[in-house]
């Protein structure tokens, strides 16, 4: 495959996580206010709301940005670990911003930067990774 094709087909690939990345963001946040609208705590409607997006994201990457046909249970759990991972990094990066004096919002920017590059690299080459 010459350059300019693994070039596209990345790109391709990037497109395709973004807007299912999107979904799955808007997923979440419909949830997650919807139930505390009916009157459930905000931290369980939070879970709620992030578990449900995270089905959305699970499904969206492996059937239609990474396209691996029937997804497996080695799939599930490699991205539920990929999920805690990413939970951890944007812990990690609030703690820093914290720990660095620095204003909170840049522990979510750098979260919102970090978590989704690392994930696209890890569920291409990992997670979603058939064998050869």
């Amino acid at each position: 495959m010459s350059e300019i094709q693994k070039t596209s087909e990345t790109s391709v690939l990037l497109s395709r996580f973004g807007i299912v990345g999107i979904l799955a963001t808007l997923t979440y946040l419909i949830m997650s206010n919807v139930l505390m609208l009916t009157g459930v705590v905000p931290t369980l409607a939070s879970i709620t709301g992030y578990l449900a997006g995270m089905i959305v994201s699970f499904f969206g990457q492996s059937k239609f940005t990474f396209r691996i046909g029937r997804a497996r249970r080695h799939h599930l759990v490699r991205f539920c670990l990929l999920s805690l991972i990413g939970l951890f990094l944007s812990y990690l990066t609030i703690v820093a911003a914290s720990a660095a004096s620095a204003p909170p919002a840049l522990g979510t920017i750098g979260t919102a930067v970090l978590v989704p590059i690392l994930s696209f690299a890890a569920m291409k080459l990992w997670v979603f990774r058939e064998a050869a």
